[in-house]
């Protein structure tokens, strides 16, 4: 698999949203990318936020990328979430379906080669003001695929006292995912 794998987090309109990774490892470990700590592809935990286009003037394409290290093989699975942080504050939900919100992993093969392109897009399904758009797994990687699942779950996130327990929150929503 090639190591040029980046994931864009999409959206219309002029909502703020934030692209957070939750990365977990093979030694049962877990870490938060977000804005708050963008993370690194050489160390732990090898995502790292790239950047934030947002156009504030006109309803556009919104985006934020991250890039994964995926060559590292501690890395087991990158959970890919947003929020509409304003909505959080408030405690109410949020209208993903007006944001047009769509997750979209990239690898680039070589200069010129092909790319592979997977896309989770959000659904008008559920409530709550973040959501978990898919997750990359290792173990679901194969040949000509990158291994992204759509999973789409929205849930309500309580306005919490700082990152680190934004962190405990959303692993313990993808261990309660995950033993469903």
């Amino acid at each position: 698999m090639s190591e040029q794998v980046t994931a864009h987090l999409h959206w219309q309109g002029l909502s703020e949203l934030d692209l957070m990774c939750l990365c977990r490892f093979a030694d049962g470990s877990s870490q938060l990318v977000s804005f708050a700590d963008d993370g690194a592809l050489e160390q732990k935990p090898f995502v790292q936020l790239l950047s934030d286009y947002k156009f504030q003037e006109v309803p556009t394409d919104n985006q934020e990328i991250a890039e994964l290290n995926l060559s590292e093989d501690s890395l087991m699975a990158v959970w890919f979430f947003t929020w509409d942080f304003e909505q959080v504050e408030a405690g109410v939900e949020a209208a993903f379906e007006e944001y047009e919100l769509y997750l979209e992993l990239r690898q680039k093969e070589g200069v010129l080669g092909e790319s592979t392109r997977e896309v989770s897009k959000s659904t008008d399904e559920g409530e709550g003001n973040a959501i978990c758009l898919g997750c990359w797994r290792r173990e679901q990687v194969s040949d000509g695929t990158l291994g992204l699942q759509e999973i789409n779950q929205r849930f309500m996130m309580p306005l919490l006292e700082g990152m680190e327990e934004v962190e405990a929150k959303l692993d313990t929503w993808v261990k309660a995912y995950q033993a469903q």
